[in-house]
């Protein structure tokens, strides 16, 4: 059922909702399912940080560990978290 609004405009699927909760829940699931490649997934998860959905953000980061905008706004959550985030890739190289 979400898949098969991933290929409409967030901002259009976002506007049809009242309930902040509503969107909430909207943007998570988007932000944590979608697929990598999706035309809309980062600004999925732009709004989700906008919003400040950072477990969805880290969650997702684990799921995708080398998708580049996920673990850039994951990095963007705290100077803690992008000192682990940068932490963890430095041991990869």
């Amino acid at each position: 059922m979400v898949m098969a609004y991933s290929d409409l405009n967030p901002a259009m699927l976002i506007s049809l909702l009242t309930d902040k909760e509503e969107m909430e829940d909207m943007v998570g699931v988007h932000s944590k399912w979608d697929p990598p490649g999706l035309p809309h997934i980062v600004k999925w998860l732009l709004v989700a940080e906008a919003l400040g959905l950072y477990e969805v953000i880290d969650k997702r980061v684990e799921e995708n560990p080398n998708e580049t905008i996920t673990i850039r706004l994951a990095m963007d959550k705290d100077d803690e978290s992008k000192a682990k985030i940068c932490e963890r890739y430095q041991q990869k190289l």
